[in-house]
């Protein structure tokens, strides 16, 4: 499954990287990449993980969801 974030916060590479880690740390996760500079995270994961885990992560790590979306 792929979710795309939008998200409001994303400043810098260390934003990526803490943004990451708190969405890999969710079982399920399979891989996650943060662009500061589009505001957008993109995250592969089994059909297990639900929205509210993808929002609660990147909420954890100190940043806004806006929008998710799954394709």
């Amino acid at each position: 499954m792929h979710y795309t974030v939008r998200t409001d916060g994303l400043i810098c590479g260390h934003c990526e990287t803490k943004g990451e880690s708190y969405l890999l740390d969710i079982p399920g996760v399979i891989g996650a990449e943060a662009n500061h500079q589009t505001q957008m995270t993109e995250v592969e994961c089994d059909e297990n993980v639900s929205f509210g885990q993808i929002r609660r992560a990147i909420d954890d790590a100190g940043y806004e969801v806006l929008t998710i979306e799954s394709d």
